[in-house]
């Protein structure tokens, strides 16, 4: 008997005090991915540093993971941000013990620059670089990660979300509080140490018991009553299918994998699976 490829977990997002409070806005009760830091004062030109190196994470409070690997030391990577016809340059260099490649999800880009090892030579470990650089053709979440033993390399921490924004977005939706959530799972043994993939789990994925939120569990999401928020979300696992409900509020969803749809529509619950992402809006209800 073969072992199923599809995987369900339930996960409840709640609202951080669905109540009538003061016109300030709540703090995030969840790990917020830092921005890349732009090197390039040009307001066309996204420029920055990414360095993948082994690094020490803290996933389960007062509990060191030293197995981990990480985009500039961080569990997310750091946020890329820029915009339609942007060009970005990123000056990658591999630090890691073995050789490896980034690709850009969802991202056009030249064939070259795709970080498959189809189009390009891997790039060597303990020191190796390599120069991207590529124009931003499509606007919407998106997302980079190794495709060189992917599922080891996702499940010890690299992975990040690229954002690409549409200049000629409404302001209604510009306005708008938002929240990128890069959904996640993992295991971590008692000493600390992120679980790994072997066997079949090489081929479906590793499921996880921990379920994080930008790379931390147990995240509370600020949205006070008669407040709408944009919550981007990105499935980041490498098996584990997210049912996303939150008791009370519908999603409206106003965008996918592909960016902003013409026809936004309405649900309860949404199904991410694997790589998928969607952008939607949350209206807080409650007294």
């Amino acid at each position: 008997m073969t072992r199923p490829r599809l995987f369900l977990a339930l996960l409840l997002l709640l609202a951080g005090g669905c109540r009538k409070e003061d016109a300030a806005t709540p703090a995030p009760g969840y790990h917020v991915i830092d921005r890349a830091r732009d090197l390039d004062p040009d307001d066309s030109v996204l420029e920055v540093d990414l360095v993948a190196a082994p690094a020490e994470v803290e996933i389960v409070e007062d509990l060191t993971s030293d197995n981990a690997w990480a985009y500039n030391g961080s569990l997310s990577g750091p946020l890329l941000e820029a915009k339609l016809g942007d060009t970005v340059k990123v000056h990658f260099r591999n630090e890691l013990p073995s050789a490896t490649t980034v690709h850009w999800h969802g991202l056009r880009v030249p064939a070259e620059m795709d970080g498959t090892m189809l189009m390009m030579d891997p790039v060597p470990g303990s020191g190796g670089t390599f120069e991207f650089e590529f124009t931003l053709r499509d606007t919407g979440l998106f997302w980079y990660h190794p495709h060189m033993n992917t599922d080891s390399a996702m499940e010890r921490g690299l992975y990040a979300p690229f954002l690409v924004r549409d200049p000629a977005e409404p302001k209604e939706l510009t306005d708008l509080p938002e929240d990128i959530l890069v959904l996640d799972d993992v295991s971590v043994s008692l000493s600390g140490k992120i679980d790994l993939p072997s066997g079949m789990d090489s081929m479906d994925g590793l499921e996880g018991k921990l379920l994080l939120v930008n790379g931390r569990p147990d995240a509370v999401l600020p949205l006070r009553a008669g407040e709408i928020r944009r919550w981007r979300l990105l499935n980041a696992a490498s098996a584990r299918y997210f049912l996303l409900e939150l008791p009370g509020h519908s999603f409206h969803v106003i965008g996918t994998d592909g960016g902003r749809i013409e026809e936004p529509y309405d649900t309860d619950k949404l199904l991410l699976t694997p790589g998928e992402r969607y952008d939607v809006l949350v209206r807080g209800v409650g007294e």
